[in-house]
């Protein structure tokens, strides 16, 4: 497939996982990317591997946490691209925690970027998008739409992102912006991997986040849901959230 042939693609995360697999697809799929993330040298790396397969990328780094970077990042993105046609929100953090033990940084930190990346990324992306009546993809979670123990700060963080993909598609619809939501539940990622849980968790409310299939989601399964969201295939969808959770909320 070439869906991408002639799109320029903006992907906040794609050091790795998610991310990173998007915009491997995106690139071979024809799309020019633009990579914006805070790994030092891990946008590099996905760009490297695009470009060894003849595609076309960029590497940006920023902390998607802080406002007049990503402004400066976005800037930087759609002057090399020449405009924008897709923008994806893959750039996320989090962890398991009782909830009496987070602190305030902790929520700060969150918040900012699971939700403030996407909110600050599509502001300033958001001229370029509505002249290519582009897309906007962002990816959310599973724990959005369903209680989770020891997420208490992560769950809501997500909450809020979903919450604001739908308010943007419907306020921008009209002039031909589409905005939708892939919610993931477990992913084989090195983020999820980094995720703790207490150590007298209870396994009973852990098991809520398992999904029926008997094992994770891959990267590249998820990033099949993203590219079709992004691409010309989903032309008529908009304010959707899009669960790619292996039953986990059925």
């Amino acid at each position: 497939m070439a869906r991408f042939t002639g799109k320029r693609v903006v992907i906040t995360g794609a050091a790795s996982g998610m991310g990173r697999a998007s915009a491997l697809r995106i690139a071979d799929e024809g799309g020019t990317v633009a990579i914006i993330d805070i790994a030092d040298g891990g946008g590099a790396s996905t760009v490297a591997e695009i470009q060894r397969a003849n595609g076309t990328a960029y590497a940006i780094e920023c902390d998607v946490a802080e406002p007049l970077r990503v402004g400066d990042a976005m800037s930087a993105a759609l002057d090399t691209l020449g405009g924008l046609d897709v923008l994806i929100n893959c750039a996320g953090t989090g962890f398991y925690r009782r909830f009496p033990e987070v602190s305030p940084d902790e929520v700060d930190r969150v918040m900012a970027v699971n939700f403030g990346g996407p909110f600050w990324t599509a502001k300033y992306a958001l001229d370029a998008l509505l002249a290519s009546r582009g897309a906007v993809v962002n990816v959310c979670s599973a724990a959005a739409v369903r209680g989770s123990a020891y997420l208490t700060t992560y769950s809501a963080s997500k909450g809020a992102l979903l919450a604001f993909t739908k308010s943007l598609a419907v306020e921008y619809g009209p002039q031909g912006l589409r905005a939708n939501a892939v919610s993931p539940g477990a992913v084989d990622t090195l983020l999820l991997r980094l995720f703790t849980p207490p150590d007298d968790a209870d396994p009973h409310l852990m098991h809520r986040s398992h999904g029926l299939l008997g094992r994770m989601s891959t990267p590249e399964e998820i990033a099949g849901t993203i590219t079709f969201l992004a691409s010309a295939d989903s032309n008529h969808i908009t304010g959707a959230n899009v669960l790619v959770d292996a039953g986990s909320t059925a």
